[in-house]
């Protein structure tokens, strides 16, 4: 049995510990097709095939010497490990940092950061082969091997050990995080700081979403636009489909899983409006009976200014002004989706004859922009806190000023009032971070 997640000292917060089953019978596997004995046969072959791949990249001349850096580094499984803590943990990292500059003057650009991963690889392949995962998220990690094997005298700047791309490189090499083609995916607790995000009037909406269509909080796919898909320039939407076609057969494959839980800029309407060519990314959502929820202005490095001239003007000028969405998509709801559109399985290449729904047409379509929301009075901003560090948010905007008030109130009337007092507090409390401190 493996589990998606990392070591016990090194969890990632609001993460989750999945387990990941004997693959069950076929009965009970809906979205699998015929011939899947077939399929396994030659996922096992790629999976080999890969494991080769990075022996040989590994046992190169380019390579060879970064291994002679430090005799810790000829175990796979202690590369393993050391990758396991990027980009969490500072101990892994310094450590990385240190071998980086013993190797400063080795002629393969990242060359480090490529062989930890290859590595890591060599660990990760047998237990891939074991996981309940479906076999065209066992092909994308066979993908990304040979990606990292190919070119190796080429830089590639998404190797870079600081980057994003190679944090999410990391945990993709280490199984914490699944790659599914234009999007990856961890599996995680949704963050219950989404909800202080949430305008007051979505609120409702968005506790009966969790309770009533994902049920539950935990365990969710939380995906990502991913860094490390075939074309690095454009979000194609037949391969973004096709990556939700992959996660749905994850879901399938895990009866835990409450739904698909996805917070992006890429899906606010300021967004659409303008880049129309990405409008399409709300409409599929809202077209599917997922809940779409207003989350505030974007930070400034959550991706929207990275590769775009004419955003980072806008921005500049105030003329544009992202915000965060939330979409909240259930078990049943993506399972139906996917059972509606099999064109999308790996290797298939005509389209079936299932119309497509156009539009937004779903029950929870969104819902018109509202002129009073966060981001407009704010006072102090502390949504960095907010996304980095969410419990000491919570604690000094909601817990500790309403405790206090209850304390007082009690002091000065009675202990019977200071739990409704303390109700209260928090509900004021939490619409005045709402649109004074977003």
């Amino acid at each position: 049995m493996f589990v998606i997640r990392p070591a016990d000292s090194l969890v990632r917060p609001n993460s989750v510990r999945v387990s990941l089953k004997p693959n069950p019978p076929a009965s009970a596997q809906p979205l699998l097709k015929p011939g899947h004995a077939v399929q396994e046969a030659s996922v096992a072959r790629e999976i080999e095939s890969s494991a080769e791949l990075c022996l040989a990249a590994l046992s190169a001349g380019l390579l060879t010497s970064v291994g002679q850096l430090s005799v810790a580094l000829q175990d796979p499984q202690a590369c393993f490990d050391l990758v396991l803590g990027i980009p969490y943990d500072a101990r892994c990292m310094e450590v990385v940092r240190q071998l980086k500059q013993d190797a400063s003057g080795h002629s393969v650009p990242f060359a480090v950061e490529r062989f930890l991963a290859l590595q890591a690889c060599l660990v990760a392949l047998p237990r891939l082969m074991q996981m309940s995962v479906p076999d065209s998220i066992k092909r994308q990690f066979c993908i990304t091997c040979r990606d990292i094997t190919s070119s190796l005298d080429r830089p590639d700047e998404r190797l870079a050990l600081e980057s994003a791309a190679f944090a999410e490189l990391a945990q993709i090499v280490t199984l914490r995080r699944l790659h599914a083609g234009e999007l990856s995916f961890d599996v995680m607790r949704m963050p219950f700081a989404w909800l202080l995000k949430a305008h007051p009037l979505d609120l409702p909406g968005f506790l009966r979403e969790l309770c009533f269509g994902m049920r539950g909080v935990w365990p969710v796919v939380m995906p990502h636009i991913n860094y490390w898909r075939a074309n690095q320039m454009f979000l194609r939407k037949r391969e973004h489909d096709r990556a939700i076609w992959r996660i749905a057969q994850f879901v399938a494959e895990q009866p835990a899983i409450k739904g698909v839980a996805y917070s992006s800029w890429l899906f606010g309407v300021e967004t659409g409006e303008e880049s129309p060519h990405l409008r399409w990314l709300r409409e599929f959502f809202a077209a599917e009976n997922a809940r779409i929820i207003d989350a505030g202005p974007a930070l400034a490095d959550a991706g929207f200014l990275v590769g775009n001239e004419r955003r980072r003007q806008l921005y500049a000028n105030g003329v544009f002004r992202p915000r965060e969405t939330i979409v909240l998509w259930s078990r049943a709801d993506i399972l139906a989706w996917a059972h509606r559109h099999p064109e999308f399985a790996d290797g298939v290449g005509v389209r079936a004859a299932c119309p497509a729904l156009k539009g937004a047409g779903g029950a929870h379509a969104q819902t018109p922009t509202r002129r009073w929301r966060s981001g407009r009075w704010t006072l102090i901003d502390c949504r960095r806190l907010l996304y980095y560090r969410p419990r000491p948010y919570i604690a000094l905007v909601l817990a500790l000023p309403a405790l206090l008030g209850a304390s007082a109130a009690g002091a000065i009337w009675s202990a019977a009032v200071m739990a409704p007092v303390f109700v209260a507090l928090v509900a004021c409390l939490w619409v005045f971070q709402y649109f004074f401190l977003q």
